[in-house]
């Protein structure tokens, strides 16, 4: 028989193996569970966490098989619209003057 204390009303009572054996069962098998979800919980935080820099690191380090274009600043397109243009009234002017020679 084993003398066992109250925690909550510090009265001693005299228990027989089993008895004492079922409550530190008891007892021990719910701090195991709750110790172990904590830590289940823990890991897979880590874990998400982990991933998730992973995920990062790969998705800046791969160069993208699309890469963007370059938007052309101002000036370009001003250039490009402008010779576009005169080379319109170029040849405006090089058929009508073809016109004219014909009349």
């Amino acid at each position: 028989m084993k003398e066992v204390k109250c925690p909550k009303c510090d009265s001693k009572f005299e228990m027989d193996a089993t008895g004492y054996a079922d409550i530190v069962n008891q007892v021990r098998g719910d701090e195991f569970e709750s110790e172990l979800n904590s830590r289940l919980k823990d890991l897979e935080a880590n874990h998400n966490m982990k991933l998730e820099l992973a995920e990062q690191s790969i998705a800046s380090e791969t160069p993208s098989p699309f890469p963007l274009r370059k938007q052309p600043d101002k000036e370009t397109v001003n250039i490009k619209t402008t010779r576009k243009s005169a080379t319109f009234l170029f040849m405006i002017l090089l058929s009508n003057r073809s016109y004219m020679e014909l009349l």
